[in-house]
Parts: structure tokens; C-alpha cells; sequence
């Protein structure tokens, strides 16, 4: 059986990079296309392979690696690899933000996947294959922090992610919990005010 090491060191299939590369390349904006060639972008695209290979099924997988001399001097990459769900984008920059790191480069593909028994990366299908496993890829270049910043940046990102799995899975039942409260409201104005709240903080 291929452990999660194993995993994180398989080298990725060429469909699945190639794929990944053109996925990569769809997200960048024009700003974010600078310094980004095509030895870059397939570098990329095998950090974020390499890096779902080594996911486990129901938590992310987060790699974090040094690099040298980019478009804005010394710095390091990231990948996130993640079930889809909202709020992913805007909870890792600001985890970023708070550890002082300042992001050049977030390309954010959602692809619909399959993975083998080990749970490694099979394949990356069309958008709309019925049945298909959606994950988020997220691929970060930022400022280099040192071993021990990296280290306290990798904790907050596990908890930054772990916090918005609670929340989206908490979503639904508080929402009925909330239309429980409002249907029991005989006041019309006071269950318009609830259903109102709950419309207000919908993601």
C-alpha cells in the first residue's frame, strides 16, 4: 500500500500535469503572468501535483517550499490542496496577511478530479463529468520567511482551513436552526427581521 510519503514523491502523471499547467495558466491575470514562463508554470504545476498526491481524504494538504531569486527577489512557494467550499481564497490571504507575508502570485484552480485506492492523484476530468470529486488548487508565491515563520505559517493555514470546514459544514443547520426560530416568532415584522438576518450573512 502506498503511504502518504510515498504519496508526496510519486511522480505526477503527464496528463495530470499538463492539465494542471493549463489550469494554472488560466487563472493568472496579467499582473500575475510576469516571470511566470513555461518552465515556471510546469515547476508549478508538479508542486501542486506533487502536493495532492499527498492529501488525505477529508483534510487539505499543504506544502510550503523556498525558492530562489523571482520577479520580487527572494521567495517561497505554496500549495493548498482542499475539498471545494467557499471562502477558501479570502481566509488564506488574510492568514498571510496576519503572519506579515505579502502574496505576488495566488492562482486559485477548482478541478474535478479522481483519485486511485491510495488515494493519490488519478486523473483531472471536464468541469461537468457526473460523479466527479471537486478540489481546490491553490498556488501561492510570497515572501520568504524563515524555517520557523514557515513552520508557524503551516499551523495557521491548518487552522485557518479547519475553521472554514466548520463553518460550511455548521452552514446548513443554522440555517434551519435560524428559520426554526424565525417561524416561531408570531410578530411578522420580527420573523421578517431573522429571515432578513439570514439572507444578509448567506455566503
Amino acid at each position: 500500500m502506498t503511504t502518504l510519503a510515498d504519496a508526496k514523491t510519486k511522480e505526477v502523471d503527464t496528463g495530470i500535469r499538463e492539465a494542471l499547467e493549463a489550469a494554472l495558466a488560466r487563472g493568472a491575470l496579467p499582473g500575475e503572468r510576469e516571470g511566470f514562463d513555461e518552465a515556471a508554470l510546469t515547476a508549478a504545476a508538479l508542486f501542486v501535483g506533487r502536493t495532492a498526491n499527498g492529501r488525505l481524504a477529508g483534510q487539505p494538504a499543504i506544502a510550503i517550499e523556498t525558492l530562489g531569486e523571482g520577479a520580487n527577489g527572494r521567495f517561497m512557494r505554496i500549495a493548498l490542496i482542499n475539498d471545494d467550499m467557499p471562502f477558501l481564497v479570502d481566509s488564506i490571504a488574510n492568514a498571510l496577511a496576519a503572519s506579515d507575508i505579502t502574496i505576488h502570485r495566488l492562482l486559485h484552480p477548482v478541478l474535478s478530479i479522481t483519485r486511485d485506492g491510495d488515494g493519490a492523484l488519478a486523473a483531472i476530468l471536464d468541469d461537468d463529468a457526473p460523479g466527479a470529486r471537486r478540489e481546490s488548487m491553490i498556488y501561492i508565491e510570497a515572501d520568504r520567511a524563515d524555517a520557523k515563520a514557515r513552520r508557524a505559517l503551516e499551523k495557521a493555514l491548518a487552522e485557518t482551513l479547519a475553521d472554514v470546514r466548520a463553518a460550511v459544514t455548521d452552514w446548513a443547520p443554522m440555517q434551519a436552526a435560524m428559520q426554526a426560530d424565525a417561524d416561531a416568532v408570531p410578530d411578522e415584522e420580527g420573523a421578517a427581521c431573522c429571515a432578513g438576518s439570514s439572507r444578509a450573512i448567506s455566503p
